[in-house]
């Protein structure tokens, strides 16, 4: 039984046109009207046949009848145009009925009240009302040929002219309701049409925006690249020219001294290397992930600091590894290392910006449940209270102009919270300000 009428309840949207939006619910009322109307027509039609009125259980069991040959139709075509009209034309003729037998003390003829509902749901507004004016012309066609002696009905034509005037009226209501109702859904569908397309609007804006932020992010990172190029550069090229210097002089005092000379012409060679080795190490560094890829913290963390060892080293800052975590994660390595070497840069400048006097970083890093962690924190005396909630904003810095866009931050929280979807916070600690960071731990399988 919960089978059948699953089969017959259930929608079936690729079987009709759905674009109003009420079909589903047009297929569910007819199969219901069908059924529930079936159940009490049998039952009257039985009894009046045999205790009632016989001509009107004969009508009533020739309706149950089409309405029951409606239903099968309708459930083996799922065609809704065809199945309505057929309900629509069962209920003309069961007005014609009861117009003519009266019913029960001739009160019947309320039932064919909900017609322009009926017609109305089903056929929409203005095809409902002509199948509303369609009914009454019938209605009153009868009422006309049985006031001139044609045939009888339990009606005079005075009572069917006063039921008609009020079915009438009764469906300008529900016709001007309908209007009202479709003119509030235009309003709607063209106040969400606005919302939406000044939605988008704010979504393009916004997104100009933050490609403007990172192309000045980069720039700004492309600016301290090169300044960190040229720092790593300076001791190689000091000793390069120092080197060629010492054997241009031997050669020009005739002081040539073969094992001398290689051995010269071979830290030239690796001082030029070292140049070539920062160059990859730089160019890679800033290289753009476009998938993700299998790396660890530790790795990260190493490579980070090498790029910063000779700023951090020359500036007499001690920096620490506790590493505790050393398993392989699906992320996007280049982008956390660049967000690895701004917190790197922001303690070493805040320890360098305040003289501390013996500068130290610590980087550590665990395992917090089913979340990849690092932390860096320093001892630069921790960031005022009054501003540590707006750090991450964009544009928003502490150091002068001349040494900061305000986006190095922003761009950190940026990358881990919106591209790796992880979290990134901030909290001062009894000595200075500690960076947190948490990852998703992603397996090969779940990308």
């Amino acid at each position: 039984m919960k089978k059948l009428l699953e089969a017959l309840f259930e929608s079936k949207f690729d079987d009709f046109d759905i674009s109003d939006g009420r079909a589903h619910f047009q297929r569910l009322f007819i199969n219901s009207l069908s059924i529930i109307g079936t159940i009490p027509l049998v039952f009257f039609s039985v009894y009046n046949i045999f205790f009632g009125i016989q001509s009107l259980g004969l009508w009533e069991a020739l309706i149950t009848f089409i309405l029951i040959l409606n239903f099968f139709l309708f459930q083996k075509h799922q065609n809704i145009h065809m199945g309505s009209i057929a309900i629509l034309l069962i209920m003309i003729l069961l007005s014609l009925v009861l117009l003519a037998t009266g019913g029960i003390e001739n009160t019947g003829v309320f039932w064919l009240f909900i017609f322009p509902v009926l017609a109305f749901f089903l056929q929409g507004t203005f095809y409902g009302f002509l199948w509303v004016l369609f009914f009454i012309a019938v209605n009153l066609t009868a009422a006309f040929l049985a006031e001139h002696g044609l045939f009888s009905l339990s009606y005079s034509f005075i009572e069917i002219r006063q039921f008609l005037i009020s079915l009438l009226t009764l469906s300008l209501m529900v016709y001007f309701y309908e209007k009202v109702v479709d003119s509030m859904n235009r309003f709607l569908q063209n106040s969400n049409t606005r919302l939406e397309e000044q939605v988008q609007l704010e979504l393009h804006k916004n997104r100009e925006k933050d490609f403007l932020m990172i192309q000045q992010s980069r720039q700004a990172q492309i600016g301290e690249m090169v300044a960190m190029i040229a720092h790593q550069w300076r001791q190689p090229l000091s000793s390069i020219t120092a080197t060629t210097g010492s054997l241009q002089m031997k050669q020009a005092m005739g002081k040539y001294d073969k094992e001398y000379f290689d051995t010269q012409l071979q830290h030239i060679s690796e001082y030029s290397q070292q140049l070539s080795r920062t160059i990859e190490d730089f160019r890679d560094f800033y290289a753009e992930d476009t998938e993700v890829q299998s790396t660890n913290l530790e790795d990260i963390i190493q490579s980070s600091i090498s790029v910063l060892e000779p700023i951090i080293r020359s500036n007499h800052i001690t920096l620490t590894t506790d590493f505790h975590l050393h398993e392989n994660f699906f992320s996007y390595p280049n982008e956390l290392k660049q967000v690895m070497l701004n917190l790197i840069k922001n303690s070493q400048e805040a320890l360098i910006n305040k003289q501390i006097k013996d500068p130290k970083i610590l980087i550590s890093t665990y395992k917090d449940g089913n979340q990849m962690c690092f932390q860096i924190e320093d001892n630069a005396g921790g960031i005022s209270s009054d501003i540590i909630d707006k750090i991450f904003d964009p544009y928003f810095t502490t150091k002068s102009e001349l040494h900061g866009s305000g986006l190095g931050l922003y761009m950190s929280k940026k990358i881990i919270n919106d591209h790796c979807q992880g979290t990134l916070s901030v909290e001062n600690t009894d000595e200075g300000v500690r960076f947190i960071c948490s990852l998703p731990r992603i397996n090969n399988d779940d990308r």
